[in-house]
């Protein structure tokens, strides 16, 4: 037994050493983009810019090759990985639960009541996805699609000058246009994030209203590397153009990986994560869907050391870690619901056939941009004044706000996704103060005039955040004037009543209603307006 085991050894090492292929992926730290390209001359391979801003290249040769013979041309100078390709995160399952039981778990519903995305901001902040294909053109998916405005779609011309033609509606990595494939596992993944909701068909997605740049033809490192690439470029077009082209992206998810592979095999891969947090953008991936320990075991890009990366495991129906999910102390940071999640498909159609971190990590990925779109000027400002500490921020208040579960002690933050809990998280950012149960405070001066009153808010707290109604009533009891308002999350809440008519003197009674009780102050109103 024991030869058996040092023979298989032996194979496994020298199989590794001269493994072959026809496409490497080539890193360089000190050469130039224009030394790399006047030295393909050798007809033996050809040369394909994956990022200029970090100088990776995917060599394609005529034959495969085996590592020794590619570090022997490049190795003086570079980093050298296989262009592998990789797994789609999804575990077949045959149970159809039927239902979006996941937005009850990770509070969508109370959320929703803060914001639904970009209708409540004056900023659109932009999601990329990053699979194989998309159903683009689902009725559910339609509406929130973001679309190159700087491009003319279809004329055959790089408008915006982004090295990309006709990239209107996003990108394939592959035909470098926007001619997207209808792939199963993307269409599940675009729904689950950013179905849109409240549009009386299907179902609704994490983010009701959204912008969602979609990135197709995805199913290897190289084109990993490439779709992340283009991210970063249309981010600083937006930097640098004041927002008249490239994409305000703010938060990318891919729902793929490689299991049991570790970082020192792909530095080039993990590169890409730190030089997208330049520009201020997150990265949200899927772990593996096989139940074992990352740290010990490997999966990319898990491992990746990089801040600006969140890593997502995936629960049961049962809101515990699932067992054929992959875990990891100091590597998989958060979790969510992945069990047989209902989702957009092919054909107009709705599908919850698959299960797997796939669809949890989408959920990760639309709950930062809600938190993204919440009603808080500091966010706004912060954004553009440093918005690789705003990510930051953001990444901490997710995993603060989890629902901490004891299966899942074995990941970062120790919990489950919930969205409602992060956005309170961010009351302190954005300057607001602790929440408290319905009151409505002392009106002043009392007694008042009518003139007093048009300049006037009526303070009060509340910890819900649905809609609240003022009611004014006098000491008859008689209704006066009734106003319906939504309460803002962090600035301070007060409400103006400048929309209140002309009162004759007398006594009113002032109450903000909401779900959950009333709070009242009394005032005493004299004299004109």
């Amino acid at each position: 037994m024991k030869l058996n085991i040092t023979l298989f050894l032996y194979l496994f090492i020298i199989c590794s050493i001269v493994a072959q292929s026809d496409e490497w992926i080539v890193s360089y730290e000190d050469i130039s983009y224009e030394t790399i390209s006047k030295s393909n001359k050798n007809s033996e391979y050809t040369v394909k810019t994956l990022s200029k801003a970090l100088n990776i290249y995917l060599i394609t040769f005529s034959n495969k090759v085996d590592r020794l013979y590619v570090e022997d041309i490049f190795g003086n100078y570079a980093t050298i990985s296989s262009n592998d390709e990789v797994e789609l995160r999804r575990t077949p399952d045959d149970d159809l639960f039927g239902q979006q039981y996941h937005l009850d778990f990770i509070r969508a519903e109370e959320a929703w009541d803060i914001t639904t995305g970009n209708t409540n901001s004056n900023t659109d902040y932009v999601i990329a996805v990053i699979d194989d294909g998309f159903a683009f053109n689902h009725p559910d998916i339609i509406p929130n699609l973001w679309t190159n405005e700087a491009e003319i779609d279809g004329d055959g011309i790089d408008n915006d000058n982004n090295g990309f033609v006709d990239d209107y509606l996003g990108l394939n990595i592959e035909s470098n246009n926007d001619d997207h494939d209808i792939e199963k596992h993307g269409s599940q993944v675009l729904g689950v994030l950013g179905a849109k909701g409240n549009n009386g068909t299907g179902i609704s997605g994490v983010m009701w209203d959204a912008d969602i740049l979609i990135i197709s033809a995805v199913s290897t490192v190289a084109e990993i590397i490439a779709a992340m690439d283009y991210i970063y470029e249309m981010k600083k077009l937006y930097l640098d153009t004041d927002g008249q082209k490239g994409a305000n992206v703010v938060v990318t998810n891919f729902s793929g990986g490689a299991k049991r592979r570790f970082p020192n095999e792909f530095p080039a891969w993990c590169a890409v994560y730190d030089l997208l947090g330049t520009v201020g953008i997150l990265s949200v991936t899927a772990t593996a869907n096989e139940s074992y320990n990352v740290e010990e075991e490997g999966d990319m890009p898990t491992l990746c050391d990089s801040p600006y990366l969140i890593t997502v495991s995936y629960t049961s129906r049962t809101d515990e870690l699932d067992g054929g999910s992959a875990y990891g102390k100091e590597s998989v940071d958060i979790a969510a619901p992945g069990k047989n999640i209902l989702s957009t498909a092919e054909n107009d159609s709705y599908l919850d056939d698959e299960s797997g971190s796939s669809y949890a990590a989408p959920q990760v990925a639309g709950a930062l941009g809600l938190m993204y779109h919440v009603d808080c000027e500091e966010i706004a400002q912060q954004h553009i004044d440093n918005p690789t500490q705003l990510a930051l921020d953001m990444k901490t208040a997710l995993l603060n706000g989890v629902n901490q579960k004891s299966s899942l002690s074995e990941t970062v933050s120790g919990g489950r996704l919930n969205i409602f809990n992060s956005i309170l998280e961010l009351v302190e950012l954005c300057g607001g103060t602790a929440l408290s149960e319905l009151e409505a405070f002392p009106l002043a001066p009392n007694p008042m005039t009518n003139t007093d009153l048009a300049s006037m808010s009526l303070d009060y707290t509340t910890d819900i955040f649905s809609e609240h109604r003022l009611i004014i009533t006098d000491v008859l009891g008689q209704l006066i004037y009734t106003q319906n308002f939504s309460p803002s999350t962090f600035s301070n809440k007060s409400l103006s009543l400048n929309q209140v008519p002309y009162l004759n003197s007398g006594l009113y009674s002032f109450s903000i209603i909401n779900e959950n009780g009333m709070s009242s102050q009394t005032v005493v109103v004299v004299g004109e307006r």
